[in-house]
């Protein structure tokens, strides 16, 4: 059940209410009293914050000279990093070249007829591994040529055609190191 609210308690109630409204609104007026602010409308104490050329600082000669030492050490900084570069790029050029040259020196007297893999000392290995091949017996030697053919013919689809023109040396003198050694006694 609701209890029914007497205009007694509510006389009460709002009397305390306008007491404690009363106390604060008096201590506030004592200390608005003790200090006084001024509100002026209209005027501005804090600078302008747009742009005046008056207001504008001139470049001085220092600063101009601070700014150009910084773009002179940028460039110095970047034309140094280029020459590094393009110093090392040359040295790698240079590297890659001297490599290659010998590599070319190096193939070159590879297949000279003093080299490993002139005509004279690949045909002799061929020749040699053929008759060992044939037990030193004669009559395989057609067999030993027709092995030897289908060696240089897959070489040549290999590479994609022709052998070159040390491989067809090469060849000639097998056969005719092959005949010498049928015909020997």
């Amino acid at each position: 059940m609701i209890n029914p609210v007497r205009d007694s308690q509510w006389v009460k109630t709002n009397q305390i209410l306008d007491a404690k409204r009363d106390k604060t609104t008096s201590s506030t007026q004592t200390a608005t009293e003790s200090t006084t602010d001024v509100v002026e409308i209209g005027s501005n104490s804090q600078a302008s914050v747009v742009y005046s050329k008056a207001d504008a600082k001139k470049a001085d000669l220092v600063d101009i000279e601070a700014l150009q030492q910084q773009v002179d050490n940028a460039t110095e900084n970047l034309r140094n990093i280029v020459q590094k570069l393009i110093l090392q790029q040359g040295q790698k050029t240079t590297s890659a070249t001297s490599m290659y040259n010998d590599a070319v020196e190096q193939a070159n007297l590879a297949i000279s007829e003093e080299g490993d893999y002139g005509v004279e000392a690949v045909s002799d290995r061929i020749v040699d591994f053929a008759i060992a091949v044939a037990g030193d017996d004669k009559t395989k030697l057609e067999e030993l040529k027709a092995a030897i053919d289908k060696g240089f013919s897959e070489a040549g689809k290999t590479i994609g055609g022709e052998l070159p023109d040390i491989c067809n040396q090469t060849y000639n003198a097998i056969m005719e190191k092959l005949d010498n050694w049928s015909q020997e006694a």
